[in-house]
């Protein structure tokens, strides 16, 4: 299921599935370890984003973010797997400043 569901790799656009990786790859990891630092690094940023702003903007930023970063995968590293929401972690840095 990880690389079905939660990897972005190059595969056919006619599959569906394609599609879907492009948001659900940033709930895949590759061990624990980077689990547990993505997960901290979430709630803190998030906590502090979310009473900057809305939620409803929290959520486009992720969809956005992870949309844009997968897209860019697929088309330029077509022999790269991606993983993980180093994406939103990066859009929530960014959003902070």
């Amino acid at each position: 299921s990880t690389k079905l569901l939660f990897s972005v790799y190059r595969s056919s656009l006619t599959d569906p599935f394609t599609y879907i990786r492009f948001l659900g790859y940033i709930f895949g990891n590759t061990d624990l370890k980077k689990f547990f630092i993505t997960l901290i690094s979430v709630i803190v940023l998030g906590q502090i984003l979310e009473e900057r702003y809305h939620e409803k903007i929290l959520c486009v930023v992720i969809m956005v973010s992870s949309a844009v970063s997968g897209i860019l995968c697929y088309i330029f590293f077509p022999d790269t797997i991606l993983m993980g929401s180093d994406a939103v972690i990066f859009a929530f840095v960014m959003a902070e400043d």
